[in-house]
């Protein structure tokens, strides 16, 4: 800190900085005065209504799934209106397409977790 302790002479002499943190030094100061700068003005935007235009789904019951097809359900809003599902081959790793996987999720988010099966033991019997 530079601070002169009882034992230590008031001219001490500086440390010299390495090449390395000469170059630190002067990134601090360089983010420094960038942080400064002032934000810009940003501008207030209607949302958007999303869909997903990419995908003609193939409307399966589901009955007719398969184990590979997209379980994206279609249908169900109304009163006794069938739901049906996506049926398109899925994504590795999800129940869904790609399309409707980042529909739901979004392009950044990691896949489901694999399901696993579960082992139980009878301990005691009562």
């Amino acid at each position: 800190m530079g601070l002169p302790g009882p034992d230590r002479p008031r001219n001490w002499p500086n440390p010299t900085l390495s090449a390395e943190a000469l170059r630190l030094h002067r990134l601090r100061e360089r983010l420094a005065s960038e942080s400064s700068r002032p934000m810009p003005a940003l501008e207030s935007v209607e949302p958007v209504d999303l869909c997903c235009v990419e995908i003609n789904p193939r409307r399966l019951s589901l009955l007719d799934l398969e184990p590979g097809d997209c379980r994206y359900p279609y249908g169900g809003d109304e009163e006794g209106e069938a739901i049906t599902f996506c049926g398109h081959p899925r994504r590795q790793g999800t129940s869904y397409c790609a399309a409707h996987f980042y529909l739901t999720r979004g392009p950044g988010a990691a896949p489901e977790r694999p399901g696993a099966t579960v082992s139980l033991r009878l301990v005691e019997a009562a």
